[in-house]
């Protein structure tokens, strides 16, 4: 069985899967589009894809993995608790015990979970369930030199084991449904290891049970091996690359006809509905990029960067501050990083509900708190100029504003001109608002910004065309 795992995870590294040495986290977003077109092309377990009816996903699940940890880890555990179940219980018992584990966890981490897995760990904690159960059935029994081993030192390991369940992008759920099976089967299964004689009805039940798991794992497996050939045939790895590729150098004609290809063999991945949205947003379709992003669940953490973005460029600033609330929620290093942080979700509150008091004083607060780290950062100041503008303070925006704009080109204006115009409207200085308005309206016709400023100079008497 060790060895059929490690053939499987070459097969997994031969076909394009990112060679990961610990935890499969932090990964770029190549790795991740890859890492699920595989996983889904060669078995991994999908809950909504067993619920429509592809059962097997709950054994050959069971021959993947992430990362050469993972392997390794699995292959390590499962050669020591595999002799030990089949010494003592004997070679029916591994087998109910291993495929009755695999699916057991499987089905508990659907529940439960309802996320991708991969993994043989579940089986494996069916082994170490068996073993756990015959240390408390047969405690008394078990030869004095071994007793400590089949009880204390097992459930040092099951409470270790329950630790590192906890660790990200384990599947707690998986493990804790195979030690349960296992425990079960531990506590049925007579011990061969003492000389006990189970009754011909137990016995046969035993081998029926043990045979018709056996059955569901090799059909489970044959059905890996077909998915590897038709994976074989059509390699997604190498065209997700190429799409990436393509982005970077400017090719957006045929990074959109390689998605619409990988699209169609992978409709229902997040990955590649990511993917997709990416290269919307790249080639310029954002009216696109956001449609298809509200399609999609508010809270996948992969898309709410993106769905900021596109927010933003459609003018949605609503939109854009539920996202960023939840991406908050959900990751703060990633709000920070991939998203803006404080700034951003300052800047959407300020243009989403410039009339409301709270949500100025909230968007005030984040952005200063972002300058805390960069008081010279040009973005953050114009964010405080409009916050200050819509808080009525329009004197102190006016001297932010003009700080930014101090030895700037006209062209590098834009951002903060149509504030300054804003600031002199309040102040009452209308003739002067009016030609920087005029000056640059012509020049820059769009924009939210732009808007404001007409509105604000057309309030106070302006003629504005």
């Amino acid at each position: 069985m060790c060895a059929l795992l490690v053939w499987f995870y070459l097969v997994q590294l031969a076909f394009g899967w990112p060679l990961i040495f610990l935890l499969p986290t932090g990964m770029s977003l190549q790795e991740e589009v890859i890492m699920e077109a595989l996983g889904n092309r060669m078995g991994w377990l999908d809950g909504a894809a067993v619920m429509r009816g592809e059962w097997w996903r709950l054994v050959s699940a069971t021959f993947l993995h992430g990362s050469v940890l993972h392997l390794v880890g699995n292959a390590f555990v499962l050669f020591f608790l595999g002799r030990i179940v089949e010494n003592v219980h004997g070679r029916t018992a591994w087998i109910a015990a291993y495929v009755g584990g695999g699916i057991g966890g499987g089905l508990l981490s659907m529940w439960l979970n309802g996320v991708h897995s991969l993994g043989a760990s579940g089986a494996i904690l069916g082994l170490l369930g068996v073993i756990a159960a015959f240390g408390l059935r047969y405690g008394d029994r078990i030869p004095k030199a071994f007793r400590d081993s089949f009880r204390l030192d097992i459930w040092f390991f099951v409470f270790f084991v329950g630790l590192m369940s906890l660790l990200p992008a384990v599947d707690w759920a998986g493990h804790l449904g195979g030690f349960l099976v296992g425990f079960v089967v531990g506590g049925l299964w007579p011990a061969q290891l003492l000389d006990e004689r189970p009754d011909p009805p137990l016995r046969m039940l035993a081998q029926g049970l043990s045979a018709v798991l056996l059955g569901i794992f090799l059909a489970g497996l044959s059905v890996a091996g077909f998915r590897i050939w038709q994976t074989a045939q059509w390699m997604p790895a190498q065209e997700i690359r190429a799409v990436l590729t393509a982005l970077d150098e400017g090719e957006h004609e045929r990074a959109q006809a390689l998605t619409r290809r990988l699209w169609t063999q992978l409709p229902d991945s997040d990955g590649m509905r990511f993917l997709r949205v990416l290269v919307l947003m790249e080639t310029g379709e954002v009216d696109e990029a956001f449609a298809e992003l509200e399609r999609v669940a508010q809270d996948d953490i992969a898309l709410l960067p993106l769905t900021v973005r596109a927010a933003f460029e459609v003018e949605r600033p609503d939109v854009a501050v539920t996202a960023l609330r939840s991406l908050e929620e959900i990751d703060a290093r990633q709000f920070e990083v991939l998203a803006g942080g404080d700034n951003s979700l300052a800047w959407a509150l300020f243009l989403a509900e410039p009339e409301d008091k709270a949500s100025v004083d909230e968007g005030l607060r984040r952005v200063r708190r972002a300058m805390k780290d960069d008081r010279s950062n040009r973005m953050y100041r114009n964010t405080l100029a409009l916050g200050l503008v819509l808080d009525r303070k329009p004197e102190r925006a006016l001297k932010v504003v003009d700080e930014l704009l101090a030895g700037r080109r006209r062209d590098e204006q834009v951002d903060d001109i149509f504030i300054k115009v804003m600031a002199l409207t309040d102040l009452g200085r209308i003739a002067e608002a009016k030609r920087i308005y005029v000056d640059f309206a012509a020049e820059y016709p769009e924009g939210t910004l732009r808007e404001e400023a007409a509105e604000r100079l057309r309030s106070r008497g302006a003629a504005i065309p």
